[in-house]
């Protein structure tokens, strides 16, 4: 990411230019993690009515609305799970095996 990105999303989060420049780059990933908390907490909120609103109306024998219907992060939420999963179920490589093999013999 360079620096006219994290500018740019400072902007479209709301903050004034004096204010960005004046923070560090690890105080404002801290704001920037808060506002994505925020807004996850919101479309939470908002799917959860969505959903209760489709359920009510929706006809009979149709499949039930889930909050994941209606949640933008939802997708992107059970992506990362699911990396993190074929990560822990990856075998390790036999070149590890090798390079660990040849920091012994030395």
């Amino acid at each position: 990411m360079t620096w006219c990105e994290f500018y740019g999303s400072a902007l479209e989060a709301g903050y004034l230019p004096e204010a960005f420049w004046a923070m560090t780059l690890h105080e404002y990933l801290h704001h920037s993690r808060h506002f994505e908390n925020q807004d996850r907490a919101a479309w939470l909120r908002t799917a959860s009515t969505q959903s209760l609103l489709a359920n009510i109306n929706r006809r009979k024998g149709s499949n039930a609305f889930t909050l994941d219907d209606f949640n933008p992060y939802a997708a992107a939420d059970q992506e990362n799970a699911r990396q993190k999963q074929q990560q822990k179920t990856q075998p390790v490589q036999p070149a590890f095996f090798e390079m660990l093999g040849n920091n012994l013999k030395t």
